[in-house]
């Protein structure tokens, strides 16, 4: 009965202990969700990336099936990352715009191209709201959210 007890608090212990520091940890920033998103988007850590992303930018879908159907989808293409690099950031309020100099890879050959990151700060954390690739040269000015 002791022992039943005992294993019932040492387990609400290291579950609340848990919760505890993932709540205290803080939130990653602008630069970070950047980075970690180029990292695992397209990589068997996808569903870090579903995590960094609203609900629009899913286009409505829960996390594990946009995750599921993107990594399927960049796999066929034989997708990788090759380069992140961030030339310039703005923050706005809630809003912020980061524009990337990126290339990538796939069975079609290797591209360079700008990403244009708009992200929004939501329950206190930077989420990449949407995601705009071209081939020419952007200046900030020219990004309206």
């Amino acid at each position: 009965m002791h022992r039943k007890i005992f294993v019932a608090v040492l387990l609400f212990s290291v579950i609340a202990a848990c919760s505890f520091n993932n709540k205290t940890d803080p939130p990653l920033s602008i630069n970070q969700i950047i980075h970690l998103y180029a990292d695992t988007y397209g990589t068997a850590r996808m569903d870090e990336t579903g995590d960094i992303v609203t609900e629009n930018f899913r286009d409505g879908k829960p996390i594990s099936v946009w995750v599921n159907d993107t990594w399927k989808k960049l796999h066929k293409l034989e997708f990788k990352k090759l380069e992140t690099k961030i030339l310039e950031t703005k923050i706005e309020g809630n809003k912020a715009i980061v524009i990337v100099q990126g290339k990538i890879k796939t069975a079609a050959g290797e591209t360079s191209h700008k990403e244009i990151y708009i992200l929004e700060m939501v329950d206190g954390r930077w989420l990449i709201e949407d995601l705009r690739i071209t081939d020419e040269d952007v200046l900030m000015t020219d990004v309206e959210v």
